[in-house]
Order: structure tokens, then sequence, then C-alpha cells
């Protein structure tokens, strides 16, 4: 089963963002690039959803969910343990057989083992879901924080800047990540990721003061 921490490392893998945003001419006061006829930024995207507190949240209740999924399936294998053992053969509390007990028990451990595989398969597919739309919606925040930046600042474009360091793939893979590089070089004075983390955070605290 998958999980924020998979998706996330804790750190969930980022995908691209690129927002165009088609604004005015000048500049206010704060971390914006340099004058020129086009106003563009960076921002990088795994930094900013690792420093995210809104993230962090959504990633504390992925895991308390993941908890209380682990809790219940302890509970129903102990449940059909001990239904095992009125069949088993070799147990000392083994019902006698060919006893209206017996086959009552049968049945019994036949409906925990289903109602077990329904419970697993069923909540499997919820937490890929959760965590579906945990992302959804993540992504929708950054989105709107970058485009609200951006007019804020007459930014015209802004675009993912990958990490510094590029993990040790083998050949093909290595060459593959760096023709997907967006950016190859941008100066820290364009780069708007630390703006934007505190915005979003101040934002996030003023929303959910406790």
């Amino acid at each position: 089963m998958r999980t924020w921490k998979q998706l996330a490392g804790i750190g969930l893998c980022a995908t691209a963002i690129a927002v165009g945003v088609r604004l005015g001419n000048a500049w206010s006061a704060g971390n914006v690039p340099a004058a020129g006829p086009e106003r563009i930024a960076v921002v990088n995207l795994n930094r900013l959803l690792s420093q995210l507190k809104e993230h962090a949240a959504a990633i504390t209740k992925v895991r308390a969910a993941e908890a209380k999924f682990r809790t219940e399936l302890r509970a129903r294998r102990a449940a059909m343990k001990q239904t095992q053992e009125l069949l088993s053969p070799s147990s000392t509390f083994r019902l006698k057989p060919d006893t209206r007990a017996f086959r009552k028990a049968q049945t019994k451990l036949l409906k925990e083992s289903l109602g077990y595989r329904s419970f697993v398969a069923y909540n499997n597919q919820r937490m890929l879901l959760t965590q579906s739309l945990e992302l959804q919606s993540m992504y929708r925040e950054i989105n709107l924080a970058i485009a609200r930046y951006a007019k804020k600042h007459n930014i015209t474009l802004v675009l993912m800047k990958d990490p510094t360091q590029m993990p040790a793939y083998n050949a093909q893979a290595l060459q593959q990540d760096i023709a997907n590089r967006k950016v190859l070089y941008a100066s820290r004075s364009i780069n708007i990721t630390t703006s934007l983390v505190e915005r979003m955070n101040a934002a996030y605290l003023r929303a959910n003061p406790h």
C-alpha cells in the first residue's frame, strides 16, 4: 500500500509546475527578479512542500489513519486466530468435528476471512484516494499562492527550479532527468521559494490557529 511517506519521502514526489501569468511591468520591494521586459521567477517545489505546515499536517493526518487501520487489522487477525484454534487439530481448544459448534466455527472463520480481505482491499483504495485528493488540494493551493504572488509583484512567468544536486542514477536515467529539466540555471535573486513558504504558512496558521 502506498503511503504519503512513499510519496513524500517523508517528502512527497513533486511534479513540475509552470505558471505563466501575464501581468504589468512594475516590481514592488521584496525578493523579486531584476528589472527587464519579462518578469521571471523560479520555485523549488521540493523545498516548498517540505517546509509547508499544511503539508506536514496532511502527513500527520494520513499517519493517524494508517495507525487506526493497522490497529483494526491486528484486531481482525486476532479474532480469526481464535476461531482457527477451535478448528485446528493441534489445538487444545479444538471443537469436536462434525458437530454443530464445529460447523458454526467454520462458517464464522469463513466470514471473518472474507471480511478481512474486503476490509484490506477497501481501505487500501480509500487511502490511495485520500492521498490523491490531499495532493490535488495541496497543488491547487500552491498554484493559487504562486499566482497571487506573481500578480502582486508583476511577475510574468514562474518556473520550477530543480534541486541542485542530482541523484546518482544510471546513465540512461540521468540523461532523461537532465532532458526533463525546465531550468538549468537561475540566480538566487529570482528564487521566490522562501517568500512563498512564509506567506503560505502564515495563511495556514491564520486559518488554523490551534
